[in-house]
Parts: C-alpha cells; structure tokens; sequence
C-alpha cells in the first residue's frame, strides 16, 4: 500500500498550521503526528497530543 503523503500534508494543512519534521524517532507508529494546544489551551492545562499508527 502507498500513502500519498503530500495529499496528507495538504489536508492537515487545510486544518491549521502544520510544522514538519524529518524524525520523531517513533518511526514504529509512522505516520506520527503531534498536536499542540493553543496558548490558551496550555495555560488551561492542555498538552500536545501524539498520533499514530
């Protein structure tokens, strides 16, 4: 199976800003994405949450 990664990348994008990375170091759970709370969200308690698999 191939994963159109620049489809992926197009649609995250569509969502909010996207920074990539070249290595997580988790490559066993690629595709690994890592969502960050927003400012307020952190101070509220919030922290980044990592997707996988």
């Amino acid at each position: 199976m191939t994963v159109d990664h620049d489809d992926q990348l197009a649609r995250l994008r569509e969502a909010g800003p996207v920074r990539v990375s070249r290595c997580l170091d988790v490559c066993e759970r690629a595709n690994v994405i890592v969502v960050q709370p927003s400012a307020a969200g952190r101070t509220a308690g919030a922290r980044p949450v990592w997707l996988g698999w």
